[in-house]
């Protein structure tokens, strides 16, 4: 199968690929599951991994894997979902959730400066009841501003939030298309979305938003979802053509009167 891949950080700042704990949409299914087998080792747990097949293709690729680990600060869940081997099997979107112990928890404000620092200025931030959002919006190597949480990437917004513990990878493979082509399709086209929620300790009834008890990341990239839609499209066509004419081939038996 004929193989063809995006450069790595199309429609990003710089041109540098958006990094979530040392993972980043681009990486091969050979790097990532080198550092996914690596983290693995060293907190002595599995990698799970789910496998996909185009439609006529001979061969597997892989899809999804995501990671599991407890540590000194607590629990910390890595999904990631890669395109299919006609893009280059490249992951495309990334989920990571860190849930901390008791008495581990990191203060808000030292927090949400420590995201500024590594990913600029947010497009949107805001407060609902016991958690805090932080949502870039990335259009064409610039973080875009938003007005209201519905502006922001809505079709990428749906592909990139969740908690990576609890998706169901074989529901995002189901719907990531749909949502690329709404994307494509929408006046407000991103790039690529970056959903960050953090949630307060909550504890005895009482909310203390000065700490925070876990937090959720979510990566969708549209250019790498939206080349591989492209790509993913003509390898099956070509496939189902071949199928087809191999389908049809002369017999060479000798007829019976």
């Amino acid at each position: 199968m004929p193989s063809q891949s995006l450069k790595l950080a199309a429609g990003l700042p710089g041109g540098l690929p958006i990094d979530l704990a040392g993972f980043h949409t681009g990486m091969t299914q050979q790097e990532a599951l080198a550092k996914l087998t690596e983290l693995a080792g060293t907190h002595n747990a599995q990698v799970q991994r789910w496998t996909g097949r185009l439609p006529y293709a001979k061969q597997n690729f892989l899809a999804a894997a995501r990671l599991g680990f407890d540590d000194d600060d607590g629990q910390t869940t890595v999904l990631l979902t890669l395109t299919s081997n006609a893009s280059g099997n490249q992951v495309f979107s990334i989920n990571r959730d860190i849930y901390y112990k008791a008495g581990a928890e990191p203060g808000t404000d030292a927090y949400v400066q420590a995201i500024r620092d590594k990913y600029g200025e947010p497009s949107l931030i805001e407060q609902r009841n016991q958690e805090l959002y932080l949502r870039y919006r990335f259009i064409d190597g610039r973080i875009a501003p938003g007005q209201k949480d519905q502006s922001i990437c809505h079709p990428l917004q749906t592909a990139a939030d969740g908690h990576a513990r609890y998706l169901d990878p074989n529901v995002i493979l189901a719907n990531a298309w749909h949502h690329v082509k709404q994307n494509d399709s929408s006046k407000e086209r991103c790039s690529a979305y970056l959903f960050i929620q953090l949630r307060f300790v909550h504890s005895n009834n009482l909310t203390n938003p000065k700490a925070v008890a876990d937090a959720s990341f979510g990566f969708a990239d549209g250019e790498r979802m939206s080349f591989s839609v492209q790509r993913d499209s003509e390898i099956t066509t070509l496939l189902n053509q071949k199928a087809k004419d191999a389908a049809v081939v002369q017999g060479t038996g000798t007829p019976k009167l």
